[in-house]
């Protein structure tokens, strides 16, 4: 169509090209990034609520150095008042608190001694619950911007009996 250089020259031609062909490797590098990124928070995300579903399980089984670890953690500078253990939890633990308290279809799901394995149809509350995708895209996003390790307010736990244990590096996963 442009044999005869009346549309572009070549050397106009060879140009252009080149500035598409830097484009086009710079746009697939950022969704190969995005793509990335989605894969690391979904990860995260999924043992994040994976530990909240069962850490009740893990606490009230486990030896006293999984009990430390799950303590751990959920977060920091642990007071025991009123035979209640109380501390600041880090922000995702008490988002999800927040939303168990809030959602109560959810609620089932963070009481493992009910039933442990009941979280199979997350995915699916979180796209069709409005609330509830919110606050897990607030997760997310904390995540990746590095923002894991920030604190709430102060939450109350129960108090829960010991029994036996776990493997070292089972609660880390921030």
């Amino acid at each position: 169509m442009n044999a005869d250089g009346n549309l572009l020259s070549d050397e106009e031609y060879s140009r252009q090209k080149s500035q598409l062909i830097k484009e086009k490797v710079k746009l697939e590098a950022l969704l190969d990034d995005a793509s990335k990124r989605v894969e690391r928070w979904l990860d995260i995300a999924e043992k994040t609520f994976d530990f909240a579903c069962n850490a009740r399980y893990w606490f009230k089984t486990g030896d006293p150095e999984t009990k430390s670890q799950i303590l751990q953690a959920l977060g920091s500078n642990l007071i025991l008042m009123d035979k209640k253990l109380i501390l600041d939890l880090k922000k995702p633990f008490s988002m999800i608190e927040r939303i168990s308290i809030s959602i109560p279809e959810i609620r089932p799901m963070f009481e493992p001694e009910k039933n442990v394995v009941n979280t199979g149809n997350f995915r699916d509350l979180i796209q069709t619950n409005p609330i509830l995708r919110c606050v897990f895209e607030k997760i997310r996003t904390d995540f990746i911007n590095g923002l894991g390790g920030r604190k709430s307010p102060r939450t109350s736990l129960p108090p829960a009996s010991p029994k036996s244990g776990s493997g070292k590096d089972d609660f880390k996963f921030f």
